[in-house]
């Protein structure tokens, strides 16, 4: 199975160049924030027991794909700091113990397009998104979305790049 997990901040367009992904690969696009509207039913966010729950959730999602040998999956993370390597860890291991490969891309703009594009309308149907400026703010106040330190990751700018040319680059890098 391939892998191919598209990070970065909100609003950088990972979930629209992934879907633009998809039509090239026939790969299934998992939101893993979706996770997070489950467990937030039941769980605050932050807490021991979200944490465990979402972690668990994703992994059992992500090991059941690779077990039966899926040919690709285009997973959304929003890599924010240390606390999230060992998921990404983790992801590295499941391609390993299963013969699969990884492949990151690096989804990026500058913080003056993610506020422009934090209120579109098209983030107000997914109600686990990001979708208002000061919330926005507030999130890059407390934290970063870095590229990851420990791989390799193609770095795609979705303010000069269209989701269309992005996907066939990152089509080229992975296939």
């Amino acid at each position: 199975m391939k892998l191919i997990v598209l990070y970065g901040p909100p609003a950088a367009g990972k979930l629209t160049i992934a879907h633009e992904l998809a039509r090239l690969t026939n790969f299934p696009v998992v939101d893993m924030n979706l996770t997070l509207a489950l467990v937030t039913q039941l769980f605050p966010m932050g807490t021991p027991r979200y944490r465990e729950l979402n972690r668990s959730f994703r992994a059992k999602l992500l090991e059941a794909a690779a077990q039966d040998d899926l040919p690709g999956v285009i997973l959304t993370h929003g890599y924010s700091h240390h606390d999230n390597a060992p998921f990404i860890q983790s992801l590295i291991d499941l391609m390993n113990r299963y013969n699969g490969q990884i492949y990151f891309v690096y989804v990026t703009c500058p913080i003056e397009d993610l506020e422009k594009r934090i209120a579109l309308p098209s983030r107000k149907q997914h109600v686990y998104k990001v979708n208002d400026v000061q919330t926005l703010r507030d999130l890059l106040k407390r934290r970063e979305f870095p590229q990851i330190p420990f791989v390799q990751s193609l770095v795609v700018d979705s303010s000069t790049t269209l989701p269309e040319q992005a996907a066939k680059n990152i089509f080229e890098y992975c296939l």
